[in-house]
């Protein structure tokens, strides 16, 4: 789209469009001709532009259901920009709109579940009755969306309204929208006993109760390991590391392993949230079990020595390097390093602390046995991590002198 008729829309400039108009009367055919595309449509909808939004559809009404390159309608996009009011208008024009399927099969109805809205969700259902049949990609039912996110009040909206519904064949749509299985075999029952499952497990976790904990096993064998299969969730790891109940927390990492490197849907593993609430006693305690750990990166690749240098937690610093020296090699997105994160964040004890490290790992690589095992042999590539650039193109040195850091005077002998 051309970016005067983006901005005309963004703006809602009904005159600039037709200036537009004027000046290349198929300006909007030659849109329409494209399969996925922004169009003007799309931008006064997530603007909230509503004259410009009934003007364009006088227009063009085939750009109501045009799916953006990142497969959303205008539809879409006004509800995910909490533009009540276009998603309103455009219901008012085409009640159909509310079937139409985005990005892996997402219609605006599986939207409105998902984030609880019940006004929208009521105004929906009454408006076209039959969006309640239509399912994701993932095979997942507005009902599995509305359970999945916990929106309990737009589950049970949407359960007396399928009871209550006047479309014709009413009770078998019921029947086999409350027994329909996702992609994963899950029918809403088995999705309504996992969410139980997992809260009962939090209230375990968070209450350090290994004996709770066993029960719910007993119950269901498996419930861990369906935790396990989530890429992103808060485990009963993450819970009881942030509460610091260090036994249940070896417990956990006893019988799941893998939880200890979970992210959680922030970005978190259990030792980031342990270091988060000061629970220093889990941390170690953990570290003690997978040395590992310090080098699990969480969101924007911060790892937990990042964070004891960002923080500085001296204490746990040493012991991290201690225990697992590669860690000092680990950079995050942003291509900063510990060194980078100290002196960025004025840590000044944390940054002395890792150049001398770095110094006694330099010394002893001179010395050190060929032993493959030995830690300081491991950190022969240490030395690139002072030459190196973050994301804005500065070396250690370029942070060092612009912050009037002292620190620059001691790096200068390592750059000439």
């Amino acid at each position: 789209m051309d970016q005067s008729l983006r901005d005309a829309a963004n703006q809602g400039s009904i005159d600039a469009l037709y200036a537009l108009i004027q000046e290349d009367a198929n300006v909007l055919d030659r849109i329409d001709k494209i399969p996925f595309i922004e169009t003007p449509l799309h931008k006064a909808a997530a603007a909230g532009q509503t004259q410009f939004v009934m003007e364009i559809i006088r227009l063009k009404s085939s750009f109501t259901r045009k799916l953006n390159q990142d497969g959303f309608t205008p539809m879409h996009l006004a509800l995910q920009n909490k533009q009540t009011q276009v998603a309103l208008l455009l219901l008012d024009v085409d009640e159909d709109l509310v079937c139409v399927q985005g990005r892996e099969g997402v219609t605006p109805l599986h939207y409105v579940a998902e984030i609880g809205n019940i006004h929208l969700l009521a105004e929906f259902l009454k408006a076209c009755p039959k969006s309640i049949e239509y399912v994701t990609v993932r095979r997942e039912t507005v009902l599995h969306i509305a359970l999945k996110y916990d929106m309990l009040d737009a589950f049970r909206l949407l359960l007396g309204w399928l009871r209550r519904a006047w479309f014709r064949n009413a009770s078998v749509w019921e029947k086999k929208l409350l027994n329909w299985q996702d992609e994963e075999g899950n029918t809403l029952l088995h999705i309504a006993v996992f969410k139980n499952q997992l809260h009962s497990l939090r209230d375990a976790a968070e209450q350090g109760n290994i004996d709770a904990l066993y029960g719910l096993i007993r119950r269901d064998v498996k419930v861990l390991d369906r935790i396990d299969e989530l890429p992103f969730v808060e485990t009963p790891l993450h819970v009881t590391a942030s509460a610091g109940h260090t036994r249940f927390a070896l417990e956990i990492m006893r019988l799941k392993p893998s939880f200890s490197k979970k992210s959680n849907e922030d970005g978190f593993s259990p030792v980031h949230l342990a270091l988060q609430n000061n629970q220093t006693e889990v941390v170690c305690q953990l570290l003690d079990v997978d040395e590992n750990l310090v080098r699990v990166q969480g969101k924007e690749g911060v790892t937990p020595l990042h964070y004891v240098v960002q923080t500085g937690n001296l204490h746990l610093l040493v012991k991290f390097l201690y225990v697992c020296p590669k860690s000092i090699k680990d950079v995050t997105i942003r291509r900063d390093t510990a060194f980078y994160i100290a002196l960025k964040n004025n840590q000044v004890d944390a940054f002395n602390i890792l150049m001398k490290w770095y110094e006694k790992t330099r010394f002893n690589n001179k010395f050190a046995s060929r032993n493959k095992q030995d830690k300081y042999v491991l950190l022969s590539g240490v030395g690139n991590l002072l030459n190196s650039k973050d994301e804005e193109g500065n070396t250690l040195l370029d942070i060092a002198v612009s912050q009037n850091q002292p620190q620059a005077w001691s790096l200068r002998s390592w750059f000439y």
